[in-house]
This record gives C-alpha cells, sequence and structure tokens, in this order.
C-alpha cells in the first residue's frame, strides 16, 4: 500500500481515546515519538507499549482491550510507526501524523477538529460518543435520555473514520 493515508490498519483497530484526550499532551507524545525514532528501535517499541498501555489503562473497565488486542495493535502501531518515520529524519509533523491515524483519524487537523467538539458538551459529535460509550458501558439509562432528548442520534454516524452508527456500538458490545 505505500505512504498513503489509508496504510494503517482498517478504522476499527483504531486505538480508543482516553476519557479526555488532550491536543497539549499529544504534542507531547508527538515529541517524545521523535525523540525515541533518533533512539532507534528500541526506544520506539518502548514509546509504542507505554502509549498503549496508558490508553488502555485510561478506558472504563467495560471497554479495556483483551492482553491480545493489545499484542495485536501493539505490532500494528509500531510496523506503522517504522514505516512513516525514520530514526534521524523522525519530525513532529510526521509524529502527530501517526498518532491522529493511530486513533482512525485521516489528519492531525481532523483529531484537533475532533478533540475541540468533545469540549463542547452540546455538540453533536460529544452527544453522540455519549450515547457511543452509554451502549459500550450498558448504560442504558443515559442512552434513553439521549435518544429521547435527540432521536436523530439513532440514524447518527461517528464523526471518527470509521463512520459507525449506534447500532454499530450496540451489536459489537
Amino acid at each position: 500500500p505505500g505512504k498513503g493515508i489509508r496504510v494503517y490498519p482498517n478504522p476499527q483497530d483504531a486505538l480508543p481515546l482516553p476519557p479526555r484526550p488532550d491536543l497539549d499532551q499529544y504534542r507531547t507524545r508527538a515529541k517524545e515519538l521523535v525523540a525515541a525514532c533518533r533512539d532507534g528501535d528500541p526506544a520506539m517499541q518502548r514509546w509504542v507499549t507505554r502509549w498503549i498501555a496508558d490508553l488502555v489503562r485510561l478506558q472504563p473497565d467495560g471497554c479495556r482491550l483483551s492482553p491480545a488486542d493489545v499484542e495485536r495493535r501493539g505490532q500494528q502501531l509500531m510496523h506503522f510507526v517504522r514505516e512513516r518515520l525514520r530514526p534521524n529524519d523522525a519530525t513532529i509533523a510526521q509524529a502527530q501524523f501517526v498518532i491522529a491515524r493511530a486513533h482512525g483519524f485521516d489528519s492531525w487537523p481532523k483529531l484537533g477538529q475532533y478533540v475541540e467538539a468533545l469540549r463542547s458538551s452540546d455538540s453533536s459529535v460529544a452527544t453522540f460518543e455519549q450515547a457511543a460509550d452509554a451502549i459500550v458501558q450498558g448504560d442504558l439509562a443515559t442512552l434513553d435520555r439521549l435518544l429521547r432528548a435527540e432521536p436523530s442520534l439513532a440514524r447518527a454516524r461517528s464523526s471518527r473514520e470509521h463512520r459507525s452508527t449506534l447500532l454499530h456500538y450496540a451489536s459489537a458490545n
């Protein structure tokens, strides 16, 4: 597949976002990834392992990845990091792209727009994500409240690359 946007594994393999993603923290992660690339493969592997472990730790209990899934996604991410970043010429922009793609976004700006939309509790992105989280966590009261307040949620799609509906979340969980 070359160096195109769709090189990272399919959108269903996207790493979960932390409950309250923060772009400043992601900028720091990107800088750390560049430094790890300059230090070579073992440092890159440590960065990948630590980042995925941090993401898993931050997930609600019912949403955590299985150990086998963590291992598989870690291998996918490490392969993508090796493909996109070279030890002596890695840039912050490249590292930001890797982070955005790992979370299922086409670009760093799209990840940023999504994170900003999540900050506004009345945005359609935040409302959809609350409903999806309610499904994943089995919180039917919250899901019912959200659907009564906004019936169009039943037909809405995620703004993330996978474009899943709430029905997709329900069938997957």
